[in-house]
């Protein structure tokens, strides 16, 4: 038996999956088994694109068997790990995903939902910056793009088609936020819209990320409000509300710009420009719109932190799913009984 023949073994046995963090390789591993352990819950997408260095992007579907084949329902869009230091956002992912199907037909609550929802999880948005971690620079941030001149890496937080710019003191190549060469340049960004693109029915979308313990409505770009702001405000109220009862997790709900001004990042796209290609491209889409929220896990932001925040112990990975979950399950029931209707865009 080869090495990696007899690591799966070993893992298949384990009693906590969320004992100990896990590579890209695993993480695939894990989205076939799920959906092996549950096939009438879960669809595997071995790969929506492929990386830089050639590494598949997979993609994981989750709902009930329906009448309708899930044609009509509602989505929500979960993704993690776009940053590749930030391990806890893709153990968190996990978590829900294994919430979901072992919730279904014990807990009515998650019943319900998935009776009426589909949840489209990208566990690994950036493989090959993700594997830089674990073999070479922990705190590696970008994907592993070749920029010609010494330096790797674009920032795929910054890389999206919706105020993208180029200007500014953090654009040069070596930098940790390098935008790339032009809007979604990069292949991973590229694979996530098409197929975010090609999903109907899209209430709510979240960016998983860490840390600082926020929860971010647009804009990123600048300080003009989202259409939906008020629905927006008194949603994310709510939701970290429920962040707050889990285990006593104080988060905060703000506008991604008070955070920091940031051009390019997803919820902007999914909130502006990624909203009106939908409606272009599709007369049923109509003018509802995903709530869009980047999410920013624990810690709680700590100038006496600095990069440790990023590296949570173990002990943590459950921690924080417990946090998460009645947040994810409270985001899915609200976008189906309170839908974000305003027009796309900001006034």
């Amino acid at each position: 038996m080869s090495d990696n023949a007899q690591y799966f073994a070993r893992l298949a046995q384990t009693d906590d999956w969320f004992a100990e963090y896990h590579t890209y390789d695993d993480i695939v591993w894990w989205s076939g088994d799920l959906a092996a352990r549950f096939p009438h819950l879960v669809r595997f997408v071995p790969s929506i694109g492929r990386t830089h260095e050639g590494r598949d992007i997979p993609m994981l579907r989750i709902t009930a068997p329906g009448g309708d084949g899930g044609k009509e329902r509602k989505r929500v869009w979960l993704q993690s790990l776009q940053h590749a230091r930030e391990w806890i956002s893709g153990s968190t992912l996990q978590y829900i995903a294994e919430k979901l199907v072992g919730g279904y037909g014990k807990h009515s609550r998650v019943t319900r939902l998935l009776k009426q929802v589909e949840f489209v999880l990208v566990p690994v948005v950036n493989p090959d910056g993700y594997t830089y971690t674990w073999t070479t620079d922990r705190l590696w941030r970008k994907n592993r793009r070749d920029n010609g001149d010494g330096t790797f890496g674009v920032d795929l937080n910054r890389n999206w088609p919706d105020h993208w710019s180029s200007k500014g003191l953090w654009t040069q190549s070596s930098s940790v936020i390098y935008p790339g060469p032009s809007a979604a340049s990069e292949p991973e960004v590229q694979a996530l819209m098409q197929a975010y693109l090609k999903t109907p029915n899209v209430v709510a979308v979240v960016d998983i990320h860490s840390y600082s313990q926020l929860l971010l409505r647009p804009f990123g770009w600048g300080r003009t409000l989202d259409a939906g702001e008020r629905q927006y405000r008194e949603v994310a109220d709510q939701l970290v509300k429920d962040l707050a009862l889990a285990r006593g997790s104080r988060y905060t709900s703000e506008h991604a710009v008070d955070l920091y001004q940031a051009k390019g990042i997803a919820i902007d796209w999914w909130a502006g420009a990624g909203q009106q290609k939908r409606q272009a491209d599709s007369a049923r889409a109509g003018s509802t719109r995903p709530y869009a929220f980047t999410l920013e896990l624990s810690p709680k932001d700590d100038e006496e932190l600095g990069d440790s925040g990023f590296v949570l112990p173990p002990s943590a990975i459950r921690k924080v799913g417990e946090d998460v979950w009645p947040m994810i399950l409270h985001l899915a029931e609200i976008g189906l009984t309170q839908p974000l209707v305003s027009r796309a865009g900001a006034t």
